[in-house]
Formats: C-alpha cells, structure tokens, sequence
C-alpha cells in the first residue's frame, strides 16, 4: 500500500500497527444463561434432549459461550444504540453489509492496483459497525474470544422442564413438554476482547455496548424472553499498547484525545465502565 496515507484511516488498515488493546475479565450470569446445539444434536452429558453447547478442557466437557455469541450480541446491540443515536448502520447480514453495496467499485479498484483508492472508498462508504466487526472482504478490528468457567468449580449445570409454544398459534406445541440444560446463576466465566489499532471513540463505543450488556438492556445467549441470558462484568482491565503513557492522542478526524492513566488495574464494580464515560462513542 501507498505510504502518502501516512497514519490516515488505520481502523480499517491492516498493514500498519498503531495501537493495541484488550480488555479481559470475568462475566457472570445473573438469571440463568443458555448457549444450545439444538434439539437434532445430543450432549451425551446430558439427560435433557436440548443440551449446552461444550467444549472440551482438560478431562471435562464444560459449558461455553463462543466468541461468535458475543460478536453478535455486540454488534446487534452497537446496532441498536447507533440509531438510537441518529447514525445509519447496516444489519451486518450476508448481502445487505456496506461492503455488499460497494464490492464491485472495490474489486475493481483493487484489481488495477488503486489501493489508496480502494482504502478510501471503504472508509467513506462502510458504516462504524462494518469498520469495527467487519464485513465480507473487510477484517474486524476486534476479536472476540471464547469465554469458558473461570475454574471447574465456578460453574453449576442446572436442568429445567418448559412448555414448547407453536409461534404461529401461540398454542402449545405439539412437541409440548421439552427439558433443557442451563448454566445456573452466579456462575464465572472468562471474558477477553482484543483490539486493533482503536481510535478513542471506538474504545468508547466498545464500552457503550458493555454497559448496555453488564445493565441487563442486552442479554446473551437462548430464551431470552423467559429472562434467561442477564450477566454481568467484573474485574475489567484494560491493556494498552503502542501508545503515550497518559493521554490518548486523537487518532483521526473524528477523535479526540483522552487523559486516562494505563495500565489500568482491575475494578470490581461498574468503577470501570464510567472511567470512560467522557470518550464520545
């Protein structure tokens, strides 16, 4: 790529590295939490004919809740909170993303070697959540890790019994009488989002949604609306790299710069989640 961009654009590029950042800590679950295979798959672990989606560590099989769950969970709600806020973003669906609408333009520039062009066409016509999650042809600028229990003692499997109800009657379904497994309150899982070359708004945007999750307005995973799937974060820290100690310079056009001291030590209530409170999403 051309270097007469210098530093512009770098949310969305990739061949330079500006900034690095990764928020970790914990999630635990308020109400109980449903991540499922699905009625046509078996958990040989499990007596209930919906079980939890497991993955293998060490002799277990333990509960978990993928890192594509909280991509979802986290662009959806970006979704919501942009519009509420007057900002047109996509839905992030296959073939009605920003880059869907361009993907001829940007083939074309790329194919003739027009990659300062390409660069710019896709920062000026991809919305914020394209620009952080990604789209078709376009890396995301965050990486969602899986989150696992915190200990094999941290977690507890709990199964229930619930009436399956027909969406279109609203009558009981045939298959009416249904159990499923589910990770019981007060369980600790893992949590860790990794960052690439952030600007300050987008770290700021990135906690915005978190808040919105950690206040219960965003659930996480299966049956939601029997309360299932209300957690909560706690001992977030945030890691900075590639960067001037005290102060977040302004990255872009759009961004301002911040005074914050890093590294930031782990806060144990919502400590952290207001520190940002003055970086504009």
């Amino acid at each position: 790529m051309a270097q007469n961009l210098s530093n512009q654009y770098i949310l969305i590029r990739k061949d330079i590295l500006v900034r690095e950042a990764v928020i970790s800590g914990e999630v635990v679950n308020v109400t109980p939490l449903r991540v499922g295979i699905g009625r046509d798959n078996v958990d040989v672990l499990s007596t209930a004919n919906q079980g939890l989606l497991r993955v293998r560590m060490g002799e277990d099989r333990v509960p978990v809740i993928p890192g594509s769950s909280w991509k979802g969970v986290f662009r959806s709600t970006g979704e919501r909170l942009m519009r509420g806020k007057g900002v047109n973003v996509c839905t992030g669906l296959t073939k009605q993303t920003c880059v869907d609408r361009i993907e001829n333009k940007l083939e074309e520039l790329l194919k003739n070697g027009n990659y300062d062009e390409a660069v710019k066409l896709v920062w000026s016509d991809t919305c914020i959540n394209c620009k952080v999650f990604g789209a078709p042809h376009m890396r995301a600028s965050v990486s969602f890790f899986d989150s696992y229990p915190k200990t094999p003692t941290s977690y507890e499997i709990g199964t229930r019994p619930m009436i399956a109800i027909n969406r279109e009657t609203g009558s009981v379904s045939g298959r009416a009488l249904v159990t499923m497994d589910y990770v019981e309150p007060d369980s600790v899982f893992t949590f860790r989002i990794n960052m690439i070359n952030p600007t300050n708004y987008v770290i700021g945007y990135i906690l915005s949604i978190m808040k919105e999750i950690d206040q219960g307005f965003t659930q996480v995973g299966g049956n939601k609306s029997r309360g299932f799937g209300v957690v909560k974060f706690q001992n977030l820290k945030l890691e900075m790299k590639e960067y001037v100690p005290y102060e977040l310079p302004d990255m872009d056009p759009k961004d301002e710069k911040v005074e914050v001291t890093f590294p930031m030590d782990p806060m144990n209530d919502n400590k952290f989640l207001e520190v940002f409170k003055h970086v504009k999403p």
